[in-house]
């Protein structure tokens, strides 16, 4: 299997989450190799093509797994010029519904002509490609390597994204904390990005509760960090949160307004101070969610 993707964000490497996914797939027998994208813009993608088409020829994989649309593009240009016959597994991540123009009509035009298996991590994503035949598997978590981490409760919300990021509205964050901070002074906004994965894990393991303001997602996977961590969340509408987070305790849905968000903060922080038992990690594994679970699902594919 020869995964495909960019390595922009992350020193030439797979991102993390990429990454974590071709290791889960590895502990169950599959052969995973990677390559990494490093060109920026339609430019830098479209420089990376007959590198794609050398690395398949060379390793001759059964499968190739693109993972969102940029890589996906680049890949299916390479087997069309250079008439490579190996089937192309896209996954689509939250970021790619957002397209507009060209790059979303070839979104669509390839998952429907071109791309064998087209993977979604929610169906509202399917919804808003208007996708006719898709996949829907979210990440996984390594329920091995993320456990509960018993500590006294902090009144300290974090804010696991880069605040830069538009799509994670830190704005709305700041609004709400501010609100929030008038019942509760104590409280406290710590933002993590830009560090280790088991940096982050540790921080949310020792923090209060967890934040996440985004306009839009896929499956986030912090959340679902979070739950296996059994903290109290906050979270916006969107992706499959609604579905990850019904009948969890101490997590609370909102929308964009920052007064409701301020009042699921102040209920989040009480959930925590009373030392509430939360139920998000059994419902990652009757959800089928651990990282295990998701490789066997991908096996399946690869093995149709």
């Amino acid at each position: 299997m020869l995964f495909i993707s960019s390595g922009n964000l992350s020193d030439g490497k797979p991102s993390i989450l990429i990454k974590n996914q071709g290791e889960s797939l590895k502990a169950i027998g599959v052969n995973v190799h990677y390559f990494t994208i490093n060109g920026k813009g339609v430019l830098g993608y479209l420089k990376s093509v007959k590198h794609i088409a050398k690395e398949i020829t060379s390793l001759q994989p059964d499968h190739i797994h693109s993972h969102y649309s940029l890589s996906a593009f680049a890949t299916s240009i390479a087997l069309i010029i250079y008439n490579i016959k190996k089937t192309h597994i896209v996954s689509l991540m939250g970021s790619d519904t957002k397209m507009k123009g060209w790059k979303r009509r070839l979104t669509i035009y390839l998952s429907h002509q071109r791309w064998n298996h087209t993977i979604v991590k929610a169906l509202s994503m399917a919804k808003e490609l208007d996708l006719k035949d898709y996949k829907i598997i979210p990440n996984g978590v390594n329920m091995s390597n993320i456990k509960p981490f018993v500590s006294p409760f902090k009144t300290t919300a974090i804010f696991p994204a880069n605040p830069e990021r538009v799509s994670k509205n830190y704005d709305l964050a700041v609004q709400a904390m501010n609100i929030a901070k008038n019942s509760i002074p104590e409280l406290n906004l710590e933002v993590c990005y830009d560090v280790s994965h088991q940096e982050i894990i540790s921080k949310i393991q020792k923090s209060g509760i967890v934040l996440v303001t985004s306009l839009w997602e896929g499956s986030p996977n912090i959340v679902k960090e979070a739950m296996a961590l059994n903290k109290p969340i906050v979270c916006t509408k969107v992706g499959d949160a609604e579905m990850l987070l019904n009948n969890v305790n101490g997590s609370f849905l909102v929308g964009f307004d920052p007064y409701e968000v301020a009042e699921a903060i102040k209920s989040a922080v009480l959930f925590g101070k009373n030392e509430d038992e939360s139920n998000g990690r059994n419902k990652l594994l009757e959800l089928k969610l651990d990282s295990t679970s998701i490789a066997k699902r991908l096996l399946k594919i690869y093995n149709s």
